[in-house]
């Protein structure tokens, strides 16, 4: 999905050039926040993206069809698989 609007910064390429580790520390970011809008409606749909290119063992965050993307709660990489923080 290509954001078409120039007022918005380039966020496909800035969450691309993260590592995972740090992929992971913005998703657990965005979870705390609690605040909607068009902005951050393409930056988290630009998070889920990346978060799906990645060879991460990324299940527990979407549904079967990854259309939904949760940000319930906080996750830890171990491994190459995203968990849910203890």
């Amino acid at each position: 999905m290509k954001n078409t609007n120039n007022n918005y910064p380039n966020w496909e390429a800035m969450l691309a050039n993260q590592t995972d580790q740090q992929l992971v520390e913005t998703y657990n970011h965005e979870i705390k926040l609690r605040v909607w809008g068009t902005a951050r409606m393409w930056y988290l749909q630009y998070l889920k993206n990346e978060i799906l290119t990645r060879n991460l063992d990324s299940g527990l965050l979407f549904s079967e069809d990854k259309n939904t993307f949760s940000l319930a709660k906080p996750v830890v990489l171990e491994n190459g698989k995203l968990m849910f923080q203890q």
